[in-house]
């Protein structure tokens, strides 16, 4: 049951990243609608690489549980990241950084 709670607010709170991501970034760094698809893009990207490479090295070297652990600690901080950022040239720093916080789904 704590698995199922854990996965769901997991999957709750990165649904909530893409669904207010332009209205933040709009509202905080007057992003353009060219600037908040770069950003969208360039995650995407990063994630891909994350996804498509470094969770086959990650997990056997962490294990599953440590792997959570370590994806869902790098998404706090990258989310609170955000928040204390000021400018917008920032966001492209956090990027991959946030998209290793993605192997938490895999291992989870």
């Amino acid at each position: 049951m704590r698995l199922l709670v854990v996965a769901f607010v997991f999957n709750l709170a990165f649904a909530v990243y893409p669904a207010v991501w332009a209205y933040y970034t709009q509202a905080k760094f007057s992003f353009s609608s060219w600037e908040v698809g770069a950003t969208l893009g360039a995650f995407g990207v990063a994630s891909t690489i994350v996804q498509a490479g470094l969770i086959r090295v990650i997990i056997p070297r962490l294990g599953e549980h440590r792997t959570v652990i370590f994806g869902l600690t790098i998404q706090v901080a990258t989310f609170i990241g955000y928040v204390f950022i000021r400018y917008g040239w920032m966001i492209y720093l956090m990027l991959p950084i946030a998209a290793l916080g993605g192997v938490a789904g895999p291992a989870l």
